[in-house]
């Protein structure tokens, strides 16, 4: 039944990604730890136009392929977490008041641990996530980032689409 509920694709943006990455884990490291401004969720805003709109464009290119939709209501943004061995929020959460569809992909992804857990209907998935793939999932999923041992910052980044009617999976014919 996850199966229906969890789409992996390809999502090739390495050389962009780590021209940004010593970005990103600065503005996460400012915006969220020593801010210590965890209350207003785990994730913060990347601010870079450029950034977003490759991004963005790129997944609304998927969107629309894989999923029949109704309108886009708010501007897509990329939201990062980033997490190390000392540092993380394993906690479960889902993007329902946030999205219609939630896409993940990780810059860099752990070799130790790290990965990323579904929960559905009682039933629980782990993947260990992979370098350019775009996991893309329904707002209502519970989902959370695992600990992982190594001591390099991973950083996933977020990013979601957010519409009036629920999508619809083209390939099963599944309402999301």
């Amino acid at each position: 039944m996850l199966d229906n509920y969890l789409l992996v694709k390809d999502f090739e943006f390495d050389r962009m990604n780590q021209m940004h990455k010593s970005r990103m884990i600065k503005t996460f490291v400012e915006n969220k730890i020593e801010a210590n401004d965890l209350g207003s969720g785990y994730n913060t805003e990347y601010h870079d136009s450029i950034y977003t709109t490759i991004i963005s464009d790129a997944f609304l290119k998927v969107v629309n392929e894989e999923f029949t939709v109704s309108e886009k209501l708010n501007p897509i943004q990329t939201w990062i977490y980033v997490q190390n061995n000392e540092y993380y929020n394993s906690v479960w959460h889902n993007h329902a008041n946030t999205s219609s569809i939630n896409a993940v992909y990780y810059i860099d992804p752990p070799s130790k641990s790290g990965g990323l857990q579904f929960s559905l209907a009682g039933k629980e998935l782990t993947i260990q996530p992979e370098k350019n793939k775009l996991y893309i999932f329904p707002y209502w999923m519970d989902h959370r980032p695992l600990p992982q041992e190594d001591k390099e910052w991973r950083i996933s980044v977020n990013i979601e689409y957010m519409c009036l009617q629920r999508p619809i999976y083209k390939k099963l014919d599944v309402l999301w």
